[in-house]
């Protein structure tokens, strides 16, 4: 038996037939403030206005969702270009510096390629050495042109003063397990494929400025024979240079002594051919 104070399927113990007369349903009542106080006017589920609050909700949820996957913004590199953008001419370029190149070679008409040194405590070695990074000193390597314009951009180079051997050097072994067949083959196979791949990084250095960048210093001499149409540069390196690792295993792993690479480039500034270049150990 039911009374009139009775509730149905969770209608208020407050007169279920006074309720229903007010229009209030048991879908209304659930939808109540804190401490059980009902909403003045609380619309029923699917009314419009709860569409569009489930609408709003789920919006944030998903934007609160994708900001947790959402990687943390992190600045620009630095590179060498940023930091010299402002700087076009030598004469700039050796005030950022703090010092005038340890030398220039001249190469092509009215350009030369500088090779700035910059040891730790001068002015610009700390942004220049945090573009590589290193806590080395650096060579900074730039073709600019010997009259008053501006340089190119992309036409300079930083490199650590630090030769790149340990990248190319195989690991150490013990020597009394060298002696046996399998051993041998496979470090001479693990000789080869360094090699192929250092030959490779040579290769694939076309340009004047590309062989900068795979040495890591400027070259100290280049010269246009009479009557030719390639330039004959040449570079040293050494263990105070960064490609120096690189180098050593084109020339068969001589990781340890100096190095000359010389290189022919046509005039005209076209890629030079494959196999222009030769490297050998410095007696």
């Amino acid at each position: 038996m039911r009374t009139a104070g009775s509730s149905l399927r969770g209608e208020p113990r407050i007169g279920a037939v006074r309720l229903r007369a007010m229009g209030v349903t048991a879908a209304r009542w659930r939808l109540r403030a804190p401490f059980g106080r009902p909403f003045r006017g609380a619309a029923a589920p699917g009314d419009a206005r709860s569409r569009a609050l489930a609408a709003i909700l789920a919006g944030a949820a998903a934007i609160a969702s994708a900001s947790a996957f959402a990687e943390p913004w992190k600045p620009p590199p630095i590179t060498a270009e940023r930091v010299l953008e402002r700087y076009e001419t030598k004469t700039e370029l050796s005030i950022f510096v703090g010092a005038k190149p340890k030398w220039c070679t001249p190469i092509f008409e009215k350009t030369e390629i500088c090779t700035w040194t910059i040891s730790k405590g001068e002015a610009g070695w700390k942004p220049l050495a945090d573009t590589v990074p290193t806590e080395h000193a650096v060579n900074l390597v730039c073709e600019v042109p010997t009259t008053a314009l501006g340089r190119e951009p992309g036409s300079c180079t930083v490199h650590p003063r630090r030769s790149n051997r340990s990248d190319w050097k195989p690991p150490f072994s013990n020597a009394r397990i060298e002696h046996t067949r399998r051993r041998r083959v496979e470090n001479e196979k693990a000789a080869k494929e360094r090699q192929r791949q250092a030959t490779a990084l040579l290769d694939s250095a076309r340009t004047v400025m590309d062989l900068c960048r795979l040495v890591g210093r400027g070259p100290t001499t280049c010269t246009l024979p009479e009557g030719s149409l390639r330039w004959q540069c040449v570079w040293q390196a050494d263990l105070e240079t960064e490609g120096h690792g690189t180098l050593a295993t084109v020339a068969g792993g001589a990781y340890d002594d100096s190095l000359r690479i010389e290189c022919f480039l046509p005039a005209d500034r076209s890629p030079r051919s494959l196999e222009s270049c030769t490297v050998s150990v410095e007696g």
